[in-house]
């Protein structure tokens, strides 16, 4: 078997799979420097996770200079975050296809998501199944006295608490997209911690949850999960170095932003968005106009590519092409990646006879 490469920023350095490798090693160490008298030389050694090679190391390294990963969420989450003064995983969740609920189930919708709702699961009905899920779990629905019956591959043993190392935004958050989590949901916010704080990865996540290949595939496909870390534990405040609003553009610290000056940018989205939206569709279709006329339509379209990361430099190279302003790329982003949920989706219903639609809408 090949020997791992070696570290491109530490290569002097062990390339160790797991941060459990990393403290074993590091535990070998101090027991060496102690047994020869040499203990000061291991004062300070830390495991650290590498942004450059994906691997956990052992070095002498300040946890506090390591760079920041972000948990992203609305505004709407702040004051229970302040109020309990940590950060904490949810409660697991099942899946399910939404239509198998009724009208009257009030169910949220899964992240991202236009057909798959999220059941939130009680700490009562995780204590019944400690031990595990049957091959079929009968799972209650808030606020009602029905079940749903699903394979225990939709249903989470455990969910943590996520981290990303992408700074521009996480669409695996996207409710469903990103101008409803952000005109709805008051706003955006996130926390930057040390990566140390965070050493599960989404290969954790699969191993403590039997979860469907079908489930895991959307979740992956939504972002990269290479990019993602977490943890089981709650995070307290304290442990969190900068805390920033989105506020048109550029991440500001919540610090140095006027609440009423951000209340009336946050009230403002929706007009922004609706006019995006309207300046988006005229310079697609000017765009479509000159690439048909230049022979090359339908080129770009299929130059996204399989992976994020090819996805992300579609979305910048289109942005750039068409000159989108900061809420017509983020709407541009939000139909790309509802566009394929929203084609397979059946067509709404005819409207009843008398309903009046050029009823003006509230203001």
């Amino acid at each position: 078997m090949a020997a791992p490469s070696s570290c491109p920023r530490f290569p002097s350095k062990i390339r160790h799979a797991t941060r459990e490798d990393a403290l074993a090693h590091q535990k070998q160490l101090v027991f060496k420097d102690a047994s020869t008298g040499r203990g000061e030389k291991s004062r300070g050694l830390n495991v650290f996770p590498c942004e450059h090679c994906g691997s956990w190391h052992v070095g002498h390294v300040d946890i506090d200079r390591l760079p920041l990963v972000w948990h992203y969420t609305s505004c709407e989450s702040l004051d229970a975050i302040i109020e309990s003064g940590v950060l904490e995983p949810g409660q697991p969740r099942a899946f399910v296809s939404e239509d198998l609920l009724d009208e009257d189930d009030v169910v949220d919708g899964l992240e991202g998501s236009l057909t798959i709702a999220a059941i939130p699961l009680s700490r009562s009905f995780l204590k019944r199944y400690r031990r595990g899920y049957p091959k079929r779990v009968r799972v209650p629905l808030p606020k009602s006295k029905r079940h749903v019956t699903l394979p225990r591959e939709f249903v989470e043993r455990q969910r943590l608490l996520w981290f990303t190392r992408n700074e521009y935004w996480e669409h695996s958050i996207d409710d469903p997209d990103r101008e409803t989590l952000e005109t709805w949901g008051k706003g955006f916010l996130r926390f930057g911690v040390p990566s140390s704080i965070a050493k599960l990865r989404w290969a954790d996540y699969l191993e403590r949850n039997t979860t469907a290949k079908l489930m895991a595939e959307y979740f992956a496909g939504r972002s990269d999960p290479t990019q993602w870390l977490a943890t089981d534990e709650p995070v307290p405040l304290k442990r969190v170095k900068r805390t920033e609003l989105y506020f048109g553009g550029p991440w500001v610290s919540i610090h140095d932003v006027d609440p009423a000056a951000f209340e009336q940018y946050v009230k403002g989205r929706k007009k922004v968005y609706a006019a995006a939206r309207k300046a988006l569709g005229e310079k697609m279709g000017r765009r479509a106009e000159a690439r048909r006329a230049a022979g090359t339509w339908g080129v770009a379209e299929h130059d996204a590519g399989p992976t994020h990361d090819a996805l992300l430099r579609f979305f910048d190279r289109e942005a750039k092409e068409m000159q989108l302003n900061e809420a017509e790329r983020i709407t541009f982003e939000d139909v790309t990646l509802l566009r394929p949920q929203v084609l397979s989706l059946p067509p709404p219903p005819p409207l009843p006879d008398g309903d009046d639609e050029d009823e003006s809408e509230d203001e």
